[in-house]
């Protein structure tokens, strides 16, 4: 099973470094390194999606303040933005929001975080699919309480008029000069506080800093064989 991803084949990214290696290439490479970490540890053969293509539910994209318009990426190793907004991994709702998060960060006037200058107020946008319902969270990673009322009355106006997919929205200060998604301090900007995602026969409610299983596929796998274990009382 082969991925191919035009931005790293134009290398305008190169976050997933083994892909020239293939899924299952990549996968040896890391069951090898794992091996060596832990040479006492029986590891489980590795669990596949069928497609890697629009596997991760969650994503979390920075934004470009040096950009008209705006452009959305993520950091690299010398803290600047690769503009990918589109990476393949991501659902298909992540990407399709990309207009809407720009339109909303303009009307809120929120202001992209300069890491250089440790200057602006938005440092992330995460944002949280549930394939199943449609339906988006998104948590705005902010550096004061500055913007948080105009944020709260944007919502409130675009959620009455039902202009949005976005079920949930909250915001998190992360006051320190630092790439973690963990806020000090979380804020509900929407009325409902949790996203329902279902992985199988299994539902689960998650908050906008709540952590959530990335490969959504490999995550229904996760909870059906732990599921399994626990009725049949097999220790973890």
């Amino acid at each position: 099973m082969d991925f191919r991803c035009t931005h790293f084949a134009a290398a305008r990214c190169r976050s997933c470094e083994l892909l020239p290696l293939g899924v299952s290439g990549s996968a040896d490479s890391k069951q090898s390194l794992l091996l060596q970490l832990f040479p006492d540890v029986s590891l489980q053969p590795m669990q596949f999606s069928s497609t890697p293509a629009g596997s991760r539910i969650r994503a979390r994209l920075a934004v470009n303040w040096q950009s008209s318009p705006l452009t959305f990426g993520f950091f690299d190793q010398q803290q600047r933005i690769v503009p990918i907004a589109d990476c393949p991994l991501h659902h298909p709702l992540i990407s399709a929001a990309v207009p809407f998060l720009a339109e909303f960060i303009q009307q809120a006037r929120l202001s992209p975080y300069d890491p250089d200058q440790d200057s602006g107020e938005l440092k992330f946008v995460v944002l949280t699919a549930a394939p199943d319902s449609s339906q988006l969270m998104v948590q705005w990673v902010l550096r004061s309480q500055e913007s948080i009322s105009r944020i709260r009355s944007l919502w409130n106006r675009l959620s009455q008029s039902g202009q949005t997919t976005v079920h949930v929205m909250g915001a998190g200060i992360q006051s320190q000069r630092t790439s973690r998604i963990g806020a000090d301090l979380e804020f509900s900007i929407s009325q409902t506080q949790q996203l329902e995602i279902r992985f199988g026969e299994l539902r689960l409610f998650f908050s906008p800093g709540g952590f959530v299983q990335t490969n959504h596929e490999i995550a229904t796998r996760l909870y059906a064989a732990a599921g399994q274990r626990i009725a049949l009382g097999i220790p973890g």
